[in-house]
């Protein structure tokens, strides 16, 4: 495969069928050992992403669990018929962070 005036000029070896796959591996290898040229690129890939990488995925993880600390701590509002004849069920739910709802709930229809 050529282009014109041989910008971007692609040889395939004599006899290969040239797959995309194959290609695709040749043109990873070939910016792959490219990249391994440049020091500071080298560098900084084996210097930050071990210090950063474990920073970054504490900083995520505490914030989902605060996120989700918050949402526990919130209390849940239940609807319950007949509370007036389960006391205790109601102060075990409120001790559990749940408020009981004793109105009686609205019709449906």
């Amino acid at each position: 495969m050529e282009t014109r005036a041989g910008v971007g000029l692609v040889r395939a070896a004599p006899g290969a069928g040239g797959s995309g796959a194959n290609l695709a591996l040749a043109v990873f290898r070939k910016e792959f050992k490219d990249s391994l040229r440049e020091r500071r690129a080298v560098i900084s890939a084996f210097l930050f992403a071990p210090l950063l990488g474990p920073v970054l995925f504490a900083v995520m993880i505490n914030f989902a669990v605060s996120q989700q600390m918050e949402e526990a701590l919130q209390p849940m509002a239940i609807p319950i018929v007949g509370a007036e004849h389960a006391p205790n069920l109601l102060v075990h739910l409120r001790g559990r962070y749940i408020d009981a709802d004793e109105s009686p709930p609205a019709d449906r229809d």
